[in-house]
């Protein structure tokens, strides 16, 4: 008998306790003592970069000091694993090998499975309610209550092996089937676990026997059955597939024998039947029947087929909805499927059949299904964000180096043979960070003309965000790398990033002044999931309202082209745009980091005694040995403990604090000091507006002024000119009126732009208020 439910529970405390919790709290990332029987570790509960999370190794208690909460084990537990407290409690003491409690100890029924020597090697246990839980012989006589590195065999397998081999063995879904069965003389047996988890190597014990399968009136049974019949063929001598009439749904053979059925009609309907066949065509593949079934069966039966066939995993689920990982020209893409590649999936993955006149006719699948596919991707199909090909660092602060899929950090590394081969020690030594450093800065970057310790830092950040870039959550500026004469080498700085990252130039874009094409331009470019965004050689400035919104933005929403269906991919990317002095609006000018470059001569593309020439000759044959440097700089700062930086960017501080951290482990100096002079010269009429202001407040002080007299104002002193530019007196003052409109609530010094109205002219007004004033009247 079992023991009481409250000593059941201190004795499953208690194991958990003998071990100071190491079972539960143990795997936690960055472990370290705190003293008094406390550790600080990373909290599992939220993105935590700083251990946040301590947990008492004596009592269990746990609290997240970011909010998180805070209680004992079992809160933890019931967090951590998603499930009710007495579910919980009995999983911990089936993991620990405690014996479940008294009032969990009530069977029904016992079924106990054997090797072929007849050697117990498990049981199944059933309860009231339909519930069954395993569990395997343990020391003296005790029950372990798990099936861990047991082997699962077919039910009542040594009465098969001793059969007569002529004999028929019935093949149905669940032990008291199997009995039943049994219990009138019949050879009978199941597979443990019930429809679904037939496995291949049963069928080898079922070599060269007749066999008939019985399967439960449901359209799992009618799969599994289908499952079984196609492991057996070419194995057994024949399969027979045996369709009960007059079952209720869900019904089995226990049910039509309940109903009056006998051992002899059982017997005749086999005879009738006729054995089972292999449909034509492929018999390796699936055969999908779609007579007489509803399309939510068949949609079922499709996902299902999918699924076993996606291991290892080639479909995925993704922000623009369903897609195939293919492989173009040795390079790895991610393909959106669409319609007909969905409908492709169907002609391929499995033999459609109807049936008319008693035979079964090949026909195409049907369109519907195609469409559901792609509406109601199933959730048990992998996620992928994007496709790498570099070995990056994942959420968890992993290197990730094996090729393929890796579902924790939803990636896919497509890396060649050369780069599985990178050792990034653990714990680089100096001597290991100096070569690395000096790869970076005297090889690489050496010959870049750099105007300030600035501008070298943030091109260092550019190398190290795509190896990083999951390490962290929040968006990431755009790296504008900018010159004031063509052929600098802002365009080569690009590339050389891009060839390191990726293994190849990046294909550059460029954007229009037109919002509604830079929105489908970036919606095209986000949906291919690269890790660099690069838009060269820009024109004029940037200004797009769009670009502003995709930068700040972790996720970006749009509709498909041509479509009403709204899409989100994720912004994971890096972004580099290049550009000769250009003008840029104070929304973009804030979201960027500035890299600038000036060779200081007329003509600068005609610069030679380059240290590495051709560099771009030279970064691809030292590409792997770059990877590796830039790895090695990311291990040193995390086995450093990760030191963050103290200067952020507004809307970017995660950015800032790690990547900025990792710079500054480098020894550069300069991250982020030139944001002020950047704002300054990237957004000219800001300072314009500035002394435009000042003469206003020296004119007018607080009064409200109308907008013809502050532009009388501006052209008196020829400022803001870009403001009020039109070819008619009229027209300057309704644009200016417009520009001074656009000004209301900004801060100039200590005062704001505020707006009245006259209420006697009925005309709007404009003033200066103090910040600590309203800013209406």
């Amino acid at each position: 008998m079992g023991i009481p439910y409250d000593q059941y529970k201190q004795e499953v405390f208690a194991a958990l306790a003998a071990e100071n919790f190491n079972s539960i709290y143990g795997g936690l990332p960055k472990a370290k003592s705190s003293g008094n029987g406390w550790m600080l570790a990373r909290c599992p509960f939220h993105e935590d970069k700083n251990p946040s999370f301590g947990f008492n190794t004596q009592t269990g208690q746990w609290a997240c000091f970011r909010g998180c909460g805070k209680g004992d084990v079992w809160d933890f537990l019931m967090r951590d694993r998603s499930l009710p407290f007495k579910e919980l409690l009995l999983e911990m003491g089936s993991e620990l090998g405690i014996e479940p409690p008294q009032q969990t100890q009530v069977a029904e029924k016992v079924y106990s499975y054997h090797d072929q020597d007849g050697r117990l090697l498990y049981q199944v246990v059933k309860r009231p309610g339909k519930k069954f839980s395993q569990r395997r012989p343990g020391e003296g006589g005790s029950w372990i209550w798990n099936l861990k590195g047991t082997d699962r065999v077919l039910y009542r397998l040594p009465e098969l092996m001793a059969a007569d081999p002529k004999a028929q063995v019935f093949i149905v879904e669940g032990e008291k089937d199997a009995d039943r069965l049994h219990d009138l003389g019949l050879l009978a047996t199941t597979s443990p676990g019930g429809a679904g988890k037939w496995k291949d190597r049963y069928s080898d014990v079922l070599k060269d026997r007749d066999v008939i399968i019985l399967p439960d009136n449901d359209q799992p049974g009618r799969d599994h059955a289908e499952q079984v019949a196609r492991s057996l063929n070419g194995k057994a001598r024949s399969v027979t597939v045996v369709t009960l009439q007059d079952l209720p749904e869900k019904g089995d053979v226990s049910d039509w024998l309940d109903r009056g059925g006998t051992r002899d009609q059982l017997l005749a309907l086999a005879e009738k039947q006729g054995p089972w066949r292999v449909f034509k065509g492929d018999n390796t593949r699936p055969v999908i029947q779609i007579h007489g079934r509803q399309l939510r069966d068949l949609v079922h039966q499709v996902w299902k087929i999918l699924l076993a066939q996606n291991d290892p995993p080639r479909l995925f689920r993704t922000a623009g909805g369903l897609a195939r990982v293919v492989t173009d020209d040795d390079s790895v893409q991610m393909d959106l499927l669409d319609e007909a590649k969905a409908y492709g999936l169907l002609i391929r993955c499995a033999d459609w059949f109807t049936q008319h006149g008693g035979h079964d006719i090949a026909i195409k699948p049907p369109k519907e299904i195609a469409k559901d596919l792609l509406a109601n991707p199933d959730p048990a199909l992998p996620y992928l964000e994007g496709i790498i090909t570099a070995p990056v660092f994942d959420r968890d602060w992993r290197l990730l180096t094996v090729p393929g899929y890796h579902p924790e950090a939803r990636l896919w590394l497509s890396v060649p043979k050369e780069a599985m081969g990178l050792k990034i020690p653990t714990y680089p030594t100096q001597d290991d960070l100096q070569r690395a450093c000096s790869l970076i800065l005297d090889d690489l970057l050496v010959d870049f003309p750099f105007t300030a310790d600035s501008d070298r830092a943030h091109a260092v950040a550019a190398l190290l965000l795509p190896f990083t870039r999951p390490m962290f959550t929040g968006p990431t500026p755009i790296h504008l790398i900018e010159a004031p004469t063509p052929g600098s080498g802002k365009s080569l700085l690009s590339d050389l990033i891009a060839q390191i990252t990726t293994g190849k130039t990046t294909g550059c874009t460029t954007l229009t002044a037109n919002e509604e094409e830079a929105r489908k331009k970036l919606t095209s470019i986000l949906s291919r999931g690269s890790p660099v965004i690069a838009i060269d050689n820009l024109q004029g400035g940037l200004w797009s309202a769009q670009v502003a919104a995709a930068i700040t933005a972790e996720v970006w929403e749009d509709r498909l082209l041509g479509k009403s269906q709204m899409v989100s991919f994720p912004n994971r990317a890096l972004w580099l745009v290049s550009a000769n002095n250009p003008k840029l609006s104070m929304e973009i000018a804030r979201r960027c980091i500035r890299i600038r470059i000036d060779p200081g001569q007329e003509q600068p593309w005609k610069r030679t005694g380059f240290k590495h020439d051709p560099i771009r000759e030279w970064v691809h044959q030292n590409r792997w040995e770059l990877v590796r440097a830039i790895l090695t700089l990311v291990q040193g700062w995390i086995a450093a403990d990760a030191p963050h930086a103290q200067k952020t960017l507004g809307s970017f501080e995660a950015w800032s604090r790690v990547i900025g951290g990792m710079v500054e482990f480098t020894g550069l100096p300069g991250f982020l000091q030139d944001t002020d002079e950047f704002y300054e010269t990237a957004d000219p009429e800001s300072s314009e507006w500035r002394a435009f202001v000042q003469a206003w407040w020296e004119t007018y002080k607080d009064r409200p002024v109308n907008a013809r007299d502050l532009l009388q104002l501006a052209m008196d002193n020829d400022l803001v000119t870009f403001a009020y530019a039109a070819k008619s007196e009229q027209s300057q003052r309704a644009r200016f009126g417009r520009s001074l409109s656009r000004l209301r609530g900004r801060r100039f010094g200590d005062n704001k732009v505020a707006l009245s109205k006259d209420s006697h002219k009925k005309v709007r007004m404009f003033r200066l208020a103090p910040v600590n004033r309203e800013l209406f009247l």
